[in-house]
């Protein structure tokens, strides 16, 4: 019967919906038909009762996962935001989530927004690496730098990311071409090397520096 009563306190009276989401969280797993109301929650205003609802569905854990997936559509930016925040926690389990996280990281503009989806790809691990490289042929503008950035943090050498990467040692944009220097380095496969040794002296000294710099990680690997 707690749950039920707690539930009805979430859509009181603001003073009481934080108490109640962390009542919900101290319940665990068994809370999980709270999810969407908690969910609702993350929209705020009260940073309140925002952090509690994030923190009940933290402790929620699993049985929380599908609620938080769905909220990757909600119509609302903060609801959507502190949502990869949670994902973070679900590591790869949060894998089907794939898509839309990279959805995201195409459309929203917030850098804090960015900051939120690039961690809960990354937390999810390898399984995001060849999704982020499809999208990445595609890609323009910062779109691609921010896909670069995704494959340096997943640290993950797959065939199709390791030539992706090497494809865009000769991009015209330096920017591009040092992120995927520094990609390649950060994949850790030392068959990227002869790639890499062929754009040593390309006519930008930051782009020198990034491939210099993966030069040395992938010679230590060997």
């Amino acid at each position: 019967p707690a749950v039920p009563r707690l539930l009805a306190r979430l859509s009181g009276p603001a003073a009481e919906r934080a108490p109640a989401a962390r009542a919900l969280g101290g319940i665990g797993p068994a809370a999980a038909p709270a999810v969407p109301d908690l969910v609702a929650l993350l929209a705020g205003p009260e940073n309140e009762t925002i952090a509690a609802a994030g923190e009940a569905l933290g402790r929620i854990g699993p049985p929380a996962l599908g609620g938080l997936l769905a909220a990757l559509r909600h119509e609302d930016a903060n609801v959507r935001y502190n949502v990869a925040i949670l994902l973070a926690r679900h590591e790869a389990a949060a894998a089907p989530g794939i898509p839309l996280l990279l959805d995201g990281l195409e459309r929203e503009k917030n850098p804090a927004f960015l900051g939120a989806l690039h961690g809960a790809l990354v937390a999810i691990g390898p399984p995001a690496v060849d999704p982020a490289v499809e999208r990445l042929a595609s890609a323009t503008g910062t779109h691609r730098l921010f896909l670069l950035d995704l494959l340096i943090g997943l640290a993950h050498a797959t065939p199709a990311a390791v030539e992706a990467a090497q494809g865009l040692l000769g991009d015209e944009d330096r920017w591009v071409r040092g992120k995927a220097a520094l990609a390649l380095g950060a994949m850790g496969d030392p068959a990227a090397l002869p790639a890499l040794r062929s754009h040593a002296e390309d006519p930008d000294e930051s782009v020198r520096q990034a491939v210099a710099e993966a030069i040395d990680a992938l010679e230590s690997e060997e």
